[in-house]
């Protein structure tokens, strides 16, 4: 699966993306159409390697780390949804996790 999420793209620089985790995709839809609708964000990814990992994966993009709280205060532990904040693009391409991100 690898659903792709568009809307009238910004004019910033996208620098990585928060995440989100989920057994059921269709949670994670809704948190992508909700933020992308009525929040601001422009572009959302859910993708699964469901051989590697049990759950599907909501890849919210956006500019920095500046809604990490606000996101986390939304949806961390509600209707099931894991919840692992922000991850750099820059990070990604080193293998690095933040703090709150868990390295599997």
């Amino acid at each position: 699966m690898n659903e792709n999420f568009l809307k009238n793209p910004k004019d910033y620089e996208r620098m990585g993306q928060y995440l989100f985790f989920h057994t059921d995709p269709k949670v994670l839809e809704n948190v992508a159409m909700e933020e992308i609708e009525n929040n601001r964000f422009d572009v959302a990814k859910i993708s699964a390697e469901l051989d590697k990992f049990p759950n599907y994966v909501l890849c919210l993009f956006y500019q920095n780390d500046s809604r990490k709280d606000e996101l986390a205060e939304k949806y961390q532990g509600k209707n099931g949804i894991e919840y692992r904040y922000w991850k750099s693009y820059e990070d990604t391409r080193n293998g690095k996790y933040s703090k709150f991100t868990k390295s599997f």
